[in-house]
């Protein structure tokens, strides 16, 4: 029994999270951030997280699996799981100044709930999660951590400059397309054009800077990325700069008087770290392996980094019948709107329409709002035939991916069972009036597509391609 806790010590290499204060509030930070996560998760309008979210639509399957493992937990026993969590991530930070073996084996067990819920509801993708769970996931398997967990921030960087090589950002488009563009920056089309590219070369080339012989260069790196992290709180709101710039400031902290390779070792112990780095590099570059646009099909994208690649304006139509009754189902989301500082609301729309023996029987108008989906459901002979919560809480990817509407029929069908269901869907991008035609399907059923997260998905249609 006594070798036991100094066996597990030796195997984590707790030594070195303890002997290193940037480490320990490293651990301490990266609990905390469950605590953001958590917190919102556990929210009242989120008990779709449960079995609750089979009979009302609400949650929309990942790829991963058909029945997500959270569809086995009440609303009640989900809630409690996630408050508990929430609690244990604060209570984590506090503990991790005591000594770091617990808070690591904490670590793992938060990470494990976090990316069971991640993987289960394709509604809770946000890059800022992915960055989260990956940093997570490198700081437990590695074992020199401040190298591996400077390389991988570096990768993080990396991936995400590799997202905006696209019309949307080489072109500015992206932001052109946003009202008001760049916050307390230069307007213009030329402004913006520039601004967008040192954004990329800033991705690509600041971490190759920390492995310079010059001070300076790195020095100057680092000014640079705490400066755009800063601001970008400005432009996407909190929760990215609020992973982000702890880890910046405690990774470069007594770092920049070397370059960051020292402690940069190949040997057996450190594989699972080296995958890990390679696992982000491979992940990210999937969707350029994929033939056609992945801002229009949503191919690969979710295996690295997605940043804001677009702004979307999308249409989507679904036709169901079931006897002498068919239903129309018209949606809408538009371009978004300035709504407080630095954050951009989208406006939503879906309108239903019931008809009996062609006769109209029901029309209803859903107009933009993100709360009190519930009351807003329709609900046909006992079953819930559409839910539009998903399609106001998707975000600005999420609105434009084919999947979404993909998984929507499949659990439209699995719940009303209609004769026949038709979907289309149409997407702009950055403020366009070129239209592209992304689904086209006459009759779901029949054609039973199936949907392959690395591509081939023959029912998604591309121009591009």
């Amino acid at each position: 029994m006594a070798n036991g806790p100094r066996s597990l010590r030796s195997i984590l290499q707790v030594e070195e999270i303890e002997n290193d204060l940037r480490l320990r509030c490293l651990l301490g930070h990266l609990l905390l951030y469950f605590h953001v996560t958590f917190a919102n998760w556990s929210h009242p309008v989120r008990t779709s997280l449960s079995s609750a979210g089979e009979a009302s639509l609400s949650t929309i399957p990942s790829f991963l699996w058909e029945r997500p493992p959270i569809w086995l937990l009440s609303p009640e026993g989900s809630k409690m799981l996630l408050q508990a969590c929430d609690m244990l991530s604060v209570l984590g930070l506090i503990w991790v100044f005591f000594e770091c073996t617990g808070p690591l084996l904490l670590l793992a067990g938060l990470f494990c709930v976090k990316l069971t819920y991640y993987a289960s509801d394709f509604m809770l993708l946000a890059n800022y999660d992915h960055m989260h769970l990956y940093l997570a996931f490198v700081f437990l398997v590695a074992r020199r951590r401040m190298f591996f967990m400077r390389a991988a921030l570096g990768v993080l960087y990396i991936l995400s400059g590799l997202v905006k090589l696209t019309p949307s950002w080489l072109q500015g488009e992206y932001f052109l397309s946003l009202p008001g563009q760049f916050p307390l920056l230069p307007q213009g089309t030329e402004a913006v054009v520039i601004a967008s590219q040192l954004v990329i070369l800033l991705e690509f080339v600041g971490p190759l800077c920390w492995y310079s012989r010059w001070k300076g260069l790195r020095l100057f790196s680092f000014a640079s990325f705490l400066l755009f992290h800063l601001y970008s709180g400005a432009v996407v709101g909190f929760r990215y700069p609020a992973l982000m710039l702890p880890v910046v400031c405690l990774l470069f902290l007594g770092g920049l008087s070397e370059p960051f390779d020292k402690g940069c070792s190949c040997r057996l112990r450190d594989l699972p770290a080296w995958m890990s780095l390679l696992l982000g590099l491979v992940g990210g570059c999937i969707p350029w392996m994929i033939p056609g646009d992945a801002r229009l099909t949503g191919e690969g994208r979710y295996f690295g980094c997605f940043m804001y690649d677009a702004e979307r304006r999308v249409t989507f139509e679904y036709d169901l019948y079931k006897g002498p009754r068919r239903i129309e189902i018209r949606g809408e989301r538009l371009w978004q709107l300035p709504h407080n500082w630095g954050v951009f609301a989208w406006r939503s729309a879906c309108q239903v329409k019931v008809f009996e023996n062609n006769q109209l029987t029901m029309e209803r108008l859903v107009s933009s709002s993100r709360r009190n989906v519930g009351s807003r459901v329709l609900k046909l002979d006992g079953v819930v035939v559409f839910n539009p919560g998903p399609f106001d809480f998707a975000n600005a990817r999420q609105i434009g991916d084919p999947y979404l509407y993909f998984a929507c029929a499949r659990r439209i069908l699995a719940n009303y069972h209609p004769d026949r269901l038709s979907l289309r869907m149409y997407q702009q991008l950055d403020g366009k009036e070129e239209r592209h035609q992304v689904v086209d399907i006459e009759d779901f059923a029949k054609l039973n597509p199936v949907y392959h997260p690395l591509g081939g998905n023959a029912w998604i249609l591309d121009d591009t391609r």
